[in-house]
């Protein structure tokens, strides 16, 4: 996501606090990082269930800055499901070698139960990744 603003860098880190601050946002920045996330107990139908931010860098440039980033979930989701699917494969390959057919049903199981997590922690982070979105193309405004 890539967000151009006509004003100075410092200006437009003020604008970005002051609206985050209003819309319920915790915006903090380092240097040229900026870091955009919900503020916890804040929202009244759940949307900060799952932890989501956006990470960008902020740019200058001959008219103004550039925010440039993107949305994520504040811990590492992918690197989990890769490990736990790797896992559950190597187990299953495992079990088909030792012809254990129990471990085989359990490991689809497992797998069943992964696609699962994944699927609510998808539908759960969308209401989220929504708010941050309409903030940051409303930012300009």
């Amino acid at each position: 996501m890539v967000i151009h603003c006509k004003k100075e860098p410092k200006e437009f880190i003020r604008i970005l606090k002051w609206k985050a601050e209003k819309k319920h946002l915790c915006a903090e920045t380092a240097g040229d990082k900026v870091v955009l996330s919900l503020i916890s107990g804040k929202f009244a139908r759940g949307e900060d269930a799952v932890p989501v931010i956006f990470q960008g860098k902020l740019k200058s440039c001959d008219d103004g800055c550039i925010l440039s980033g993107r949305i994520s979930c504040r811990f590492y989701l992918y690197f989990m499901e890769i490990m736990a699917a790797l896992l559950i494969v190597s187990r299953f390959v495992w079990s088909v070698l030792q012809g254990e057919k129990s471990n085989m049903f359990l490991c689809g199981i497992a797998a069943i139960l992964l696609l699962i997590v994944v699927a609510v922690v998808q539908v759960k982070s969308k209401p989220a990744k929504t708010i941050l979105k309409e903030f940051l193309t409303n930012l300009t405004d």
